[in-house]
């Protein structure tokens, strides 16, 4: 998984990460149902605060890119939403 965040662009890095994520899941870049790396784990690797990771991955498992398994951590939703359904809501 290829993320990168820039402290010095405009768009904060909460965004950054949660777009970079929606796309890598989309993509297949990470497998349904594969775990993600731990919050520190991201957190360490990106250089950023642990906290912002963790409101990334609240936002994907709101919409549904993403479920927590008690005692095991985070995994790829076994059906993330579709592309088109994304792409729809950005063109109104």
């Amino acid at each position: 998984m290829n993320l990168k965040v820039d402290g010095h662009s405009p768009i904060p890095i909460r965004r950054q990460l949660t777009e970079q994520l929606r796309h890598v899941i989309e993509a297949g870049g990470v497998p349904r149902d594969q775990a993600l790396p731990s919050i520190r784990e991201l957190a360490g690797f990106l250089g950023v605060n642990p906290n912002t990771v963790a409101r990334v991955i609240d936002d994907l498992k709101q919409s549904g890119y993403v479920e927590a398994r008690r005692g095991k951590g985070v995994f790829v939703a076994p059906a993330p939403p579709r592309i088109s359904a994304r792409a729809s809501c950005k063109t109104r």
